[in-house]
């Protein structure tokens, strides 16, 4: 048998060093894209006039199931939270469950 010298057939790979201006360029193209969209939605709306409170109620009786405009509502005070009625769907099957919250 003869021995066989592959030493200089054999060369160690390099090691692959990774390239993190991609990962960077990537994330600043997204924040830049994030920020442009904030930009948009935080924009002020230049025709909103604002919240305009009344303290008088229109008069107009209003019965259930009334289409009304859409001012229809302007003028009419919110009713106290202690004489709205909510009714509390559970989930599961267990009855009392959402009083515990």
């Amino acid at each position: 048998m003869a021995a066989v010298d592959t030493s200089r057939f054999w060369r160690p790979r390099r090691y692959r060093t990774r390239k993190p201006m991609r990962a960077v360029v990537l994330a600043l193209v997204l924040t830049m894209v994030v920020g442009l969209i904030w930009a948009i939605v935080l924009r002020p709306d230049p025709t909103a006039g604002g919240c305009q409170i009344s303290a008088e109620a229109t008069g107009a009786a209003i019965t259930p199931g009334q289409r009304l405009g859409v001012d229809g509502l302007d003028g009419v005070s919110p009713a106290p939270p202690q004489q709205v009625r909510v009714q509390v769907l559970n989930a599961s099957g267990e009855r009392g469950e959402a009083a515990i919250v």
